[in-house]
Formats: C-alpha cells, sequence, structure tokens
C-alpha cells in the first residue's frame, strides 16, 4: 500500500496482509487522519506513553465522516489496531458495526460503550474495566480479556472463539447464544451469568465460578470444566459431551435433560443436583458425590460410578445397564423400575435402598450390602450375589432364576413367591428366612444354613433334597452290611443327605448365639422339609427326614440325660424306623419266627398231634439225619404260633414249650400291630 503524507497518520493494518488468511482480514486499510502534533500517528494509532494529546476529545474529533464510512462497506469505520491503553471512554463513543481488529484497551476505562456487531477480533482488553457495554453480535475471537472487569456487559450471540478470558470477572454478563468455542476461562467469575444456547466447546473453564449461571441447552462438549464451581447453576439440557468437569462443584445444579455423554465427572460433588433424563452414557463419575441427586430416568449405561457416593439419590427408572458401580454407596437409594441388567456392583452398598421391578438381569452384586433392601417383583435372572449381605432384604415375588447366592447371608430375608429355579444357595446363610410359596425347583441348598427359614407351599422336586450331600462325596451302592444294619436296627448314622446342623452330617455349620443345640436346629430342618416333601408328594423324602428328626430327637434325650424317654426312641428306631419302616418289621418278625423255630427244635417241647388225638415224635435236631422234614415241622409251627393262627396239629408238652409258645404269640401280635400302625401311616399319608 502507498505511503500517505507527512501530515497523515499513515498506520498501516495487517502489516502482512493476507487475503487467504482464516479471520483474514477484508482487506489491508491505511489510516488518513491528522497526525498528533508530537507523534508521527492519529490520536487512535498514535501511542498513549508518546503523546500528551491524546484525549477524548481528540478521539471524537478525528473520527470518520458519513461519506467516508459509506465507502468501507461493510464495516461502518476502520479503527484496526487502534492504541488505546488506559484511555476511558463513555457512551458518547459508538463502536458499532465498526472493525477494531488488533486494537488494544489494555486496563481501559469503557462505560456503557456501543459495540454491537463490531469486528473486533484480536482485540486486547486485558486489565480493562467494562462497565454496561453492548457487545451483541460482536466479533471477538482470538480476543485477550484476562483479568479484566465485564460485569453487566452484554455479549449476546458475540463470537468469542478461541478467546482469552482468564481471571475475568463476568458477573451477571449476557451471554446467550454466545460462541466460546476453545476459549479460555480459567478462573474466570460467570456467576449469574446468562450463558443460554452458548456454545463451550472446548472451552477450557478450570476453577471457574459459574453459581447461579444458566447454561441452559448450552453446549459444552470436550470442555474441560475441571475444579469449576457450579452450584445452583442452570445447565438444563445443555450438552456436556465428553466434557472434563473433575472436582467441579455442582451441588444444587439443574442437569435436565443434559448431555454428558463420555463426560468425565471423577471426584464432582452433584449434591441435590437434578439430572433427570439427563444423559450419563458411559461417563466417569468414580468418586463422585451424589448425594440426594435427582436421577430419574438418567441414562447411565456402561458408566462408571466405582466409589460413587449416591445415598438417598432417586434413580427411578434410571438405566444403569452394564454400567460399574463396584464399591458405590447407594444406601437409601431409589431404583425402582431402573435397569441393571449386567451392571457390576461388587462390594457395592444398597442398605435401605428401593429397587422394587428393576431389572438387574446378570448383575454382579458379589459381596455387595443389601441389609433391609426392597427388591420386591425384581428381575434378577442370573444374578451374581455370592458372599452378598441381604439381611432382613425384601425379596417378594423377585425373580432368581439361575441366581448364584453362594456364600450370601439371608438372615430374616423375605423372598415370599420368589421364583429361585436352578438357584445356588452353596453355604448360604438362610436362617429365620421366609421362602413361602416360593418356587425352589432345581435349586441347590449344599451346606446351607436353614434353621427356622419357613417354606411353606413352597414348590420343589427331589433335587432340593439331593442337593444336601456333600458334593465331594462319592457316591456308592450300600454295602450288605449296610443293608442288615438299616434293616434291622435303623438309620446307619452315615445318610448323606443331612443337613449341616447334624452331629451326624459332614456339616460344618457355626455354633448358634442362642444356645441352642445343634440337635434342635437340625430337627427343626427336617421338620420343615419333611412337610415341605408332604406337601409336594415326595413320600419317600417324608419319610426320610421324619426318620431323620426323630433321630436328632433321641440324641437330644440322650444329652439331656432323659433315659426313659431315650430307651423308648431308641427301640422305636430298632424296631421299626420311628414307625416309618415296613421291611423292618418284616425283618424282626423274619428273625422271631426263625430263632424260635430253632428254639423248638433244639428243645425238643413240640410234638404233632396225630389221627385219634396222640403224641407223635418230638420235634428235635437229633431226628434230623432220619427225618429232615423236622426243619419244616419246626418253622411252620414257629409261624403259626407267631401269628396267632393256631391250627391244633402241634402243641407244647412241656412247660418251658409253653412259655416260649406264649412269648412268641405276644411278640408276633406286638409286631402285626406296628405292621398295621405302618400300614395305616403310609396309607394316611
Amino acid at each position: 500500500m502507498s505511503g500517505a503524507p507527512g501530515d497523515r497518520c499513515g498506520h498501516t493494518w495487517p502489516e502482512d496482509y493476507d487475503p487467504e488468511a482464516e479471520n483474514g482480514a477484508i482487506h489491508q486499510n491505511c489510516c488518513y487522519r491528522e497526525s498528533l502534533p508530537d507523534t508521527d500517528h492519529c490520536a487512535w494509532h498514535a501511542d498513549p506513553a508518546e503523546t500528551r494529546h491524546k484525549t477524548a476529545k481528540r478521539l471524537a474529533d478525528i473520527r470518520a465522516p458519513p461519506e467516508i464510512r459509506d465507502l468501507n462497506s461493510p464495516v461502518d469505520e476502520l479503527l484496526d489496531s487502534a492504541q488505546l491503553r488506559g484511555v476511558a471512554l463513555d457512551s458518547a463513543f459508538s463502536f458499532q458495526d465498526c472493525a477494531l481488529r488488533g486494537a488494544d484497551f489494555t486496563e481501559a476505562e469503557l462505560t456503557d460503550l456501543d459495540f454491537r456487531n463490531a469486528i473486533i477480533a484480536g482485540i486486547d482488553f486485558s486489565k480493562a474495566t467494562l462497565w454496561d457495554s453492548d457487545f451483541t453480535n460482536a466479533f471477538l475471537r482470538d480476543a485477550t480479556v484476562t483479568d479484566a472487569y465485564l460485569r453487566n456487559n452484554t455479549l449476546t450471540e458475540a463470537d468469542l472463539r478461541d478467546a482469552d478470558l482468564v481471571d475475568t470477572d463476568l458477573r451477571d454478563v449476557a451471554l446467550s447464544g454466545a460462541t466460546l468455542s476453545g476459549a479460555a476461562l480459567t478462573a474466570a467469575d460467570l456467576r449469574g451469568g446468562d450463558l443460554r444456547e452458548a456454545a463451550l466447546d472446548g472451552a477450557t473453564l478450570t476453577n471457574v465460578l459459574l453459581g447461579g449461571a444458566d447454561l441452559t441447552a448450552a453446549t459444552l462438549d470436550d470442555a474441560i470444566v475441571t475444579d469449576a464451581y457450579l452450584r445452583e447453576t442452570d445447565l438444563e439440557k445443555a450438552t456436556l459431551d465428553g466434557a472434563d468437569l473433575t472436582d467441579a462443584e455442582l451441588r444444587d445444579a439443574d442437569l435436565t435433560e443434559a448431555t454428558l455423554q463420555e463426560a468425565i465427572l471423577t471426584g464432582a460433588d452433584c449434591t441435590r443436583a437434578a439430572l433427570t433424563e439427563t444423559s450419563l452414557r458411559e461417563a466417569s463419575l468414580e468418586e463422585a458425590y451424589l448425594f440426594r441427586a435427582e436421577l430419574t430416568e438418567a441414562d447411565l449405561g456402561s458408566a462408571d460410578l466405582t466409589d460413587a457416593y449416591v445415598q438417598e439419590a432417586t434413580m427411578r427408572e434410571a438405566n444403569l445397564q452394564e454400567a460399574t458401580l463396584d464399591g458405590t454407596d447407594l444406601a437409601r437409594v431409589n431404583l425402582t423400575e431402573a435397569l441393571l441388567a449386567r451392571a457390576t456392583l461388587t462390594g457395592a452398598s444398597l442398605d435401605g435402598a428401593t429397587v422394587v421391578e428393576a431389572t438387574a438381569t446378570r448383575a454382579d452384586f458379589h459381596d455387595a450390602s443389601l441389609e433391609q433392601a426392597e427388591f420386591t417383583d425384581a428381575a434378577m435372572q442370573e444374578a451374581t450375589l455370592t458372599d452378598a449381605n441381604c439381611y432382613k432384604a425384601n425379596l417378594t415375588n423377585a425373580v432368581l432364576y439361575n441366581a448364584d447366592l453362594t456364600g450370601a447371608y439371608l438372615y430374616k430375608a423375605n423372598l415370599t413367591d420368589a421364583s429361585l429355579r436352578s438357584t445356588q444357595f452353596v453355604d448360604a446363610d438362610l436362617e429365620k428366612a421366609v421362602l413361602n410359596r416360593a418356587d425352589l425347583s432345581d435349586a441347590r441348598f449344599n451346606g446351607a444354613l436353614l434353621y427356622g427359614t419357613l417354606l411353606g407351599d413352597a414348590q420343589i422336586d427331589e433335587q432340593i433334597f439331593e442337593s444336601l450331600a456333600p458334593e465331594a462325596t462319592e457316591q456308592h451302592a450300600p454295602s450288605l452290611r449296610r443293608r442288615c444294619l438299616s434293616l434291622f436296627v435303623g438309620p446307619s448314622g452315615r445318610d448323606q443327605y443331612r443337613c449341616v446342623y447334624d452331629p451326624k452330617g459332614e456339616g460344618s455349620a457355626p455354633e448358634s448365639d442362642d444356645g441352642v443345640p445343634p440337635e434342635i436346629r437340625a430337627g427343626s430342618v427336617y421338620r420343615q422339609f419333611e412337610q415341605l416333601a408332604a406337601s409336594n408328594a415326595l413320600p419317600e423324602w417324608q419319610n426320610r427326614f421324619f426318620i431323620l428328626r426323630q433321630d436328632m430327637q433321641t440324641r437330644r434325650l440322650r444329652a439331656e440325660g432323659d433315659r426313659i424317654s431315650y430307651w423308648f426312641q431308641a427301640v422305636q428306631r430298632a424296631l421299626f424306623g420311628y414307625g416309618e419302616s415296613f421291611s423292618r418289621i418284616v425283618g424282626w418278625s423274619s428273625l422271631i419266627v426263625g430263632l424260635f423255630s430253632l428254639i423248638y427244635l433244639f428243645g425238643g417241647w413240640i410234638r404233632p398231634v396225630e389221627s385219634g388225638g396222640t403224641l407223635g415224635q418230638p420235634i428235635s435236631w437229633t431226628r434230623i439225619p432220619e427225618a429232615p422234614g423236622v426243619i419244616w415241622d419246626s418253622f411252620y409251627y414257629s409261624t403259626l404260633t407267631f401269628t396267632a393262627l393256631g391250627f391244633g396239629d402241634f402243641r407244647p408238652t412241656t412247660t418251658l414249650g409253653q412259655v416260649f409258645t406264649v412269648a412268641e404269640t405276644a411278640l408276633g401280635a406286638v409286631l402285626l400291630a406296628l405292621l398295621v400302625f405302618v400300614f395305616g401311616r403310609r396309607a394316611a399319608r
């Protein structure tokens, strides 16, 4: 550009003109205003430190006339690179539609100025004070506004992309619709500001103060908001995808329907924050503080809430599918109808939480605490609750099909009407739990503690009882000796289907805190099993558990020193298996008939009655070589005597023979009466 006359400013902007530059000047311009007496430049471009004539009046006097301004279209006046450090300007000046690119307003005091639609890219407002000025739709890209005071100014729809506003006071500033993408707002004060629909994508808001600000529908994608103060801030429908809000203060903030996908809120304080319908999918909320936060219908799918504090929050219908909540404190949280499918809650605390009608299919609650939690109607198919603490938890009508509760603590838990098909209760503590009307088909109870458990009308199959056998025990067919012992003297004490309380079993139940002997606890469990088998038409198992229950009663009587009752029980056990063993009565009857036939044979006291009433040769073992039939005669007489049939074809001839005959008849009457008793019990069953 050609030089200006000597009495003219001649200031050129930009010095290195590049028409292809992204934010480039529309054209290069040269100032033709009159120079000041003590410098080569005009009042607008002279260095304030080099002249005494840079006054507000001189600045106003050399403004371009209207006819010149018309030639500067599309701008009103070209004031690019103006040097206004430390100047004081008021409403007498208007920069509407002007170009002030690269201008220097460092430490200036500007009151009630009009910068509407001004092009002031690269302008420097460092440490400037601006009162009630209007920057509506102004272009401030790459502007430097560090440590400036802009309180109560209007920057509606202004373009502040990549601007530097570090430490700037922007309290109560109107920035609605403004563009601050990539702007640096570190430690800026935006409290009470209006940032509705503002674009802050990629902006740096570290340690920024946004308390009470309105960011409704603002966009903060990939913004860095670490340690920011956003207390009571309105971020309704704001977009913060990928934003970094590490350790941010969001107490009582409103993020209703906001989008924070993949955002980082590690350590953020969101106490009582409103996050209704907010999208936090794949967001990181590790160690975040969400006490009493409102997360109704929030989307937290695949989010990471490890060690977060979420006590008393409301998460009704929230989506936590595949979320990570390891060690998270969810005590007294409302998760009604929430989706927790495949979520990981290892070591989490859900004490007193409400998880009614929630879906937790394949969720992992390993080692979690669910004390007094409410899981009514929850769907927890294939969930993992190994070693979980479910003390007094309410799982009424819950679906736990194929769930794993190995080692779980379910003391006094309520599982009434629950679906527990194929559920694993191995080594679980179910003492005093309620499983009335529960579906326990194919469930496993190896080593489970079941003292005081209520199983009324529960639906079962044989698998539940077979699971009582220790898994490590290899099952073999009973030996002949064991068969004989079982037949004649009752249960051998080696029945593998014994509960963990049974002293004869292989269980390892802990000692009772209330001092209840193991025999009583085992007997109570067997009574429950007996009733359960009866209600599910499993007579063989009912028989087994009745015998085992009576066996515990016998042991208890012996331990208490009640010898009379003990021996009465022992006789019942030996004779007819406490009234349950038909085969045992038959065995004893056969043994008595055989024994007495031998007695008669060796005694020689019985003679046959021949025709005419005469007595024949005695039935004696000495006649076996010549008359082997005496063996049969002895057995025949013993059988008739035992059954009291007495056809009269044999007769005892001595007093001793009569005594043995009477004794056998009495034994036969007793055993036959017991046989009828056993038949009666089975028929009644």
